[in-house]
């Protein structure tokens, strides 16, 4: 047994083949038997595989022996970069396609596919390995979760069982993260890089050092929330007590809700411990009738916390509260948000709304598009959220002028994951390569071994993207390190926990055109220590808040 930064390094534990009798789902315990039609006569090679199964079915290497495996199946309808070449790296993904969670799907999806390019036509790959002078393309073989714990399970399990990847990108949500991990890849050996789990459960998980993240953890940013909710409720007071509608010392009424799952707990846990509300913390008795908490169920777990959307609109209506954290997904809109809004009784005054991270894409400017297209509501001047990342920085130019440049599908490049997953492939790659400059074989122990050499304090700074590829490719295969700077910020994992801390920015939606335009972030944030760095002042001026 070995260690690395803390981090338990032992053997493959139940390995991969003990997975064929794991059990998953939300409904039961459904076993994994066998290949079945994935096996064929011997294979050696791809091209067997493409002249016995047809195009998407590559021949690896399992228990049987050698079979041909079908990288698509119902759920898992694409694949991204050169598969069919025998020296391909092939990675997973999984995203939200069956989902409301689509736009940031499609975003993380857009992200990976940039980032395989570069490495395309960069350096044709990854360098070779095991003297056959031949460079490795990455491929990734996207595949849906639908934003549903049953849904990540079976598609992990084809790519970390059957497709034998050493690593997946996703999920975008905690919950599935977190049940994909324990589940799923951590008995395979298998590495998880999430773009957007933020669930603090994630830092303590028994992963064997196979997860990992390229978003902050969400206590991070909830504490950041807390103290834009303190600003806030300066600024919302102010406001109120000079239009008449509150009294000089008056209490402010707040409510949080959220999504019962790891991630909704744990903005909400980390939230109540640090919220001082009316001069006192948000628990204390005095608050007893001006502060709430409701858990709205988890729709990506029905059977375990079906949703009760109707009942926690009738309770934010009745207690009519001056301001809501709201921490869920794209389903804040539509179920909790739509119905409070159209059914809101008090005349006087309509709701402040918080956010995350998780409502920073195109589906908050759908909403109100479709909601409050005139702004009688105002909705749109009453929403203000947070977001891990550093949008000023030069990565992160680089890397939306690159997107801008290259994608046509109505998402825009600070969609929510896109940036996150764009460093995810950057990250695996690297950290492939360093795994295997030795020749060795790549499967996830090792690829997550290769993090250690992307880290501070060794090894001179690279910036993703293509300008540096060739020389951090190089460096590795040398044996050296290099820091890696992502688009989302600087990437200095904890190797003890796979996490990594980050600044935190304050985003709005502007109108534009008349409605209601794209999210954007503003010149207010926390620093890495998180000081404040503008004002809110700065964020409504930016997007015409109340």
């Amino acid at each position: 047994m070995a260690f690395l930064g803390g981090r338990f390094r032992g053997s493959r534990g139940r390995g991969a083949g003990a997975l064929a009798a794991a059990c998953f789902g939300a409904a039961g315990c459904h076993v994994v038997t066998g290949l079945g039609g994935y096996r064929v006569d011997e294979c050696s090679v791809n091209a067997d595989c493409a002249r016995e199964r047809g195009r998407g079915s590559v021949c690896r290497e399992h228990e049987e022996g050698k079979v041909c495996v079908d990288l698509r199946t119902e759920h898992c309808p694409e694949v991204i970069g050169d598969y069919a070449d025998d020296d391909a790296v092939i990675f997973g993904a999984l995203v939200p396609i069956d989902s409301v969670d689509a736009p940031v799907g499609k975003a993380e999806v857009n992200g990976i596919r940039l980032a395989v390019t570069e490495f395309q036509a960069s350096s044709g790959g990854l360098p070779p390995v095991g003297g056959s002078g031949r460079r490795r393309p990455i491929a990734v073989v996207i595949c849906d979760d639908a934003s549903r714990v049953d849904r990540g399970l079976s598609s992990a399990v084809h790519l970390a069982r059957e497709v034998r990847v050493p690593a997946i990108i996703g999920s975008t949500f905690s919950g599935v993260s977190i049940r994909v991990a324990n589940d799923v890849t951590t008995p395979a050996g298998v590495v998880l890089i999430s773009p957007g789990s933020t669930s603090p459960d994630i830092t303590y998980l028994q992963d064997r050092g196979l997860v990992w993240r390229t978003i902050a953890s969400g206590a991070i940013e909830a504490a950041r929330i807390v103290a834009l909710t303190e600003d806030l409720q300066v600024d919302v007071r102010a406001r109120l007590v000079a239009a008449g509608v509150l009294a000089e010392g008056a209490p402010l009424k707040l409510q949080i809700v959220y999504k019962g799952d790891a991630y909704g707990r744990g903005f909400t846990t980390t939230s109540v411990d640090l919220l001082r509300l009316n001069g006192a913390p948000a628990t204390d008795p005095s608050n007893k009738d001006y502060f709430r908490q409701k858990d709205y169920g988890n729709l990506s777990d029905p059977e375990r916390n079906p949703p009760r959307y109707e009942e926690t609109v009738a309770e934010l209506i009745e207690q009519a509260p001056h301001i809501i954290l709201a921490y869920g997904v794209n389903e804040v809109f539509d179920d909790i948000m739509g119905p409070v809004e159209r059914g809101w009784s008090n005349p006087s005054y309509r709701p402040y709304w918080v956010f995350t991270h998780a409502q920073f894409n195109t589906a908050a400017t759908e909403f109100l598009r479709a909601n409050d297209p005139d702004g009688a509501f105002g909705v749109r001047r009453r929403m203000v959220g947070t977001i891990a990342g550093a949008s000023y920085a030069a990565a992160y130019s680089d890397f939306r002028s690159l997107y801008q440049g290259s994608v046509n599908d109505g998402t825009p490049p600070d969609s929510f994951g896109a940036a996150n997953a764009y460093d995810a492939l950057y990250l695996l790659a690297y950290a492939a390569t360093a795994a295997t400059a030795e020749g060795r074989p790549l499967d996830g122990l090792r690829l997550a071994d290769g993090f250690a050499r992307l880290v501070p304090p060794a090894g001179s700074r690279a910036q993703v993207g293509s300008a540096d590829i060739n020389w951090a490719l190089g460096e590795l295969t040398a044996g050296r390190s290099v820091d890696l700077e992502g688009a989302t910020g600087p990437l200095d994992f904890d190797l003890a926990t796979g996490d990594a801390d980050a600044e935190v920015e304050v985003w709005c939606v502007p109108e534009q055109s008349g409605g209601a335009g794209l999210p954007v972030t503003t010149p207010f944030r926390f620093d890495i220590r998180g000081q404040r760095v503008g004002s809110l002042a700065q964020a409504k001026s930016a997007c015409g808040l109340l």
